[in-house]
């Protein structure tokens, strides 16, 4: 999953070819409270091209993590904490 702040679009692509799709989760933590909360998802699998999301305005104060997660079993993988 990638983060393109230029228009904040979040893409997830699916490039295994197992039948098993992606889904990309964004989660956002508060730098007060600390609270985590999951605020968009994007999925991917079985088609051309890949799963995208610009429908989230991405705060200047808040702090991001990305994470993959694989329907087939494979682990999945987080990004570190990033702001903007």
């Amino acid at each position: 999953m990638a983060f393109h702040d230029d228009g904040d679009v979040f893409e997830v692509c699916d490039t295994k070819a197992d039948g098993a799709g992606v889904t990309g989760y964004v989660y956002e933590k508060d730098p007060v409270t600390l609270n985590v909360k999951m605020v968009r998802s994007v999925s991917d699998g079985g088609d051309a091209g890949c799963g995208k999301i610009s429908d989230y305005d991405v705060g200047r104060w808040q702090v991001y993590m990305l994470l993959d997660s694989h329907a087939a079993g494979v682990p999945s993988v987080k990004s570190e904490w990033f702001t903007e």
